[in-house]
């Protein structure tokens, strides 16, 4: 299921009676927050959600399967979502 950030602020702005616009200004001031957050790599938690966190993804030569060529791929650092055990009880 897909949820877009218009229909996250529908949904806020029927639940807490307040106008669509600043329901819209609320999720997206939340959105940017966490866009910061990850792109300085800080630990993102919401308790009883999850937290993001980060692994280092080391370099090294791999292969394109297309082409046979081999390409020297540098060490990055991805996020990582990693959810509560709550979350997770109501998934399974």
């Amino acid at each position: 299921m897909k949820i877009h950030l218009i229909d996250l602020a529908q949904r806020l702005s029927d639940e807490f009676s307040i106008p669509h616009r600043d329901a819209m200004l609320i999720v997206e001031a939340t959105r940017d927050f966490f866009v910061e957050s990850i792109r300085e790599q800080q630990r993102v938690e919401i308790r009883g959600f999850g937290v993001i966190k980060y692994n280092a993804r080391p370099s090294g030569v791999k292969r394109n399967p297309k082409t046979d060529q081999q390409i020297i791929v540098p060490k990055k650092i991805v996020p990582w979502f990693v959810p509560s055990r709550s979350t997770t009880d109501i998934s399974s």
